[in-house]
C-alpha cells in the first residue's frame, strides 16, 4: 500500500477531532471568555432603546432661492432652486439641480443648515433621539442607549 504524504489527514481522523471538539463543548469544557456572548464573568452593559424627541423639519424651510427643503442624510438640510428638480448627483456639487427638464442646465443646490438636534440628542437621518440614562449610540441604524 502506497503511505500518505506527511501534512494529510485522512476524513475519519478529521471527523474524530471534530466529534472530541463538539464532546467538550458540550461537556461544558470550551468555556465563552467573559463578554463574549455568555458563561462565566460579568454581565455586559444594559442596551435599551433610545426615546424618540423630535423629528427635523427640514421641509418648512425656504431658501433664498424660493425653493422647499429637503433632507440629506449625510449633508444636512439642501433646497434646489424654485422651479429645478434634484438630480442624482450629490448634493454639494454644481450638478446637484436641474431646471429646464432632462436636458436643461445643472445648478448648485443651497445649503439651509445642518441637524436641529440639541447637542445632547442622537440624530438618525433625520429624527432627534435622546437617552436619559447612559450613553447615546447607533447600533445597526438604530438609536439605543448604553447604560
Amino acid at each position: 500500500m502506497p503511505e500518505r504524504p506527511s501534512g494529510i489527514i485522512s476524513t475519519s481522523r478529521r471527523l474524530g477531532v471534530m466529534a472530541a471538539l463538539i464532546a467538550f463543548a458540550v461537556a461544558g469544557c470550551i468555556v465563552p471568555q467573559p463578554g463574549g456572548g455568555g458563561g462565566g464573568g460579568a454581565p455586559g452593559p444594559q442596551i435599551v432603546p433610545a426615546q424618540f424627541s423630535k423629528m427635523e423639519s427640514c421641509s418648512a424651510r425656504v431658501g433664498g432661492n424660493g425653493g422647499r427643503g429637503f433632507w440629506d442624510p449625510t449633508q444636512g438640510c439642501w433646497s434646489c432652486p424654485s422651479g429645478s428638480a434634484r438630480t442624482i448627483f450629490a448634493v454639494n456639487g454644481s450638478d446637484a439641480c436641474q431646471v429646464g427638464g432632462v436636458f436643461g442646465n445643472m445648478i448648485s443646490a443651497e445649503y439651509l443648515g445642518g441637524s436641529t438636534c440639541e447637542p445632547y440628542e442622537m440624530r438618525v437621518g433625520n429624527e432627534c433621539y435622546i437617552c436619559p440614562q447612559g450613553r447615546g449610540e447607533v447600533r445597526n441604524g438604530q438609536p439605543v442607549c448604553v447604560l
